[in-house]
């Protein structure tokens, strides 16, 4: 069983800290545990533990990087690449609040290879058929393993049931920030991130109306499920199993959850139902805190998106 919705924690403070006393990025990235630089070192030579003992190896022209408080590796690369400290990967964070935003949320995800700080958007909420309170943040997220660039999310969240709605609906919710020393390229790239998260919020809210004046019979969300989750055959045991589990647990959600009594028989309900499931019911290997990694890094995005395009066709 999953924790009640009065008991649930966000994920981005499930695996970080309260960032909310922060004054500038600075505080924040002191308050994040995530005040640290990256040490480069030669990989020409170094020691490698087997079996047999220690061998001394090497790969010239290759350098470690590691955290210059733990000393963890973050990556190997090679001359071209280029590490980002999280000082410079969040610096556009310090215009952001100057326009609005506020520092909520901050941590580290794998060691390290993963940062991110999620500031609140106060001016973006909305209230989904005047009711049914929808927040958004921006969401700040670099990669130390030579995996990403430096981005920025506007990501929703329906707070009675802290569901993470974020979802495709056609209109930008991930900004590009480019790597810049410059406090007018910073400015620009808040600026862009600010009021697109704003643009985003004010069409997903209508969408949500929209959702929410649809009507939507049992048997219409029997469809959806069967849409999201083709019935597979019956002489796969483990399979049909878990299929049949998961569709009652989806109907359970949509006809009985106090989460879903605004919207309850509804498109928009369906749209809660589903991503509560796939946020708090979803069968998880590596418990709580792998839940919750899986939702921050958007590992589950891909149903929520697909349900948006059939419950509202965006």
């Amino acid at each position: 069983m999953t924790a009640p919705a009065a008991t649930r924690i966000p994920a981005s403070r499930a695996l970080g800290a309260d960032i909310s006393a922060a004054r500038n990025v600075h505080d924040a990235l002191e308050l994040a545990g995530l005040a640290w630089g990256i040490e480069e070192h030669p990989a020409d030579s170094f020691a490698l533990t087997t079996p047999g003992g220690v061998t001394m190896t090497g790969m010239p022209g290759m350098r470690f990087f590691l955290r210059s408080d733990t000393k963890e590796a973050l990556h190997l690369g090679g001359a071209r690449y280029t590490p980002v400290t999280n000082a410079d990967a969040f610096a556009a964070a310090d215009a952001a609040v100057a326009m609005g935003a506020r520092f909520a949320t901050g941590g580290a995800l794998r060691g390290g290879r993963q940062t991110y700080l999620e500031l609140d958007l106060p001016d973006a909420a909305v209230k989904v058929g005047g009711k049914d309170l929808v927040a958004f943040t921006l969401l700040l997220r670099t990669a130390h393993d030579g995996s990403g660039r430096v981005s920025g999310e506007a990501r929703v969240k329906r707070l009675v049931c802290t569901n993470g709605m974020t979802a495709n609906i056609g209109f930008p919710a991930t900004f590009a920030i480019g790597h810049t020393r410059s406090a007018h390229d910073r400015l620009a790239a808040a600026t862009t991130m600010v009021q697109g998260a704003v643009r985003f919020a004010k069409e997903f809210s209508a969408i949500a109306d929209h959702m929410l004046d649809t009507p939507m019979t049992l048997t219409e969300f029997g469809a959806f499920i069967d849409a999201m989750y083709p019935r597979p055959d019956e002489e796969n045991a483990r399979e049909f199993g878990r299929w049949e589990r998961r569709r009652h647990e989806l109907i359970e959600l949509f006809r009985f959850a106090d989460t879903n009594d605004l919207g309850r028989g509804s498109r928009w309900g369906a749209y809660s139902a589903l991503t509560e499931y796939v946020d708090w019911f979803a069968p998880v290997r590596g418990g709580d805190d792998a839940r919750a990694t899986r939702q921050l890094d958007g590992t589950a995005q891909g149903a929520k998106d697909r349900a948006m395009k059939i419950l509202a066709g965006v």
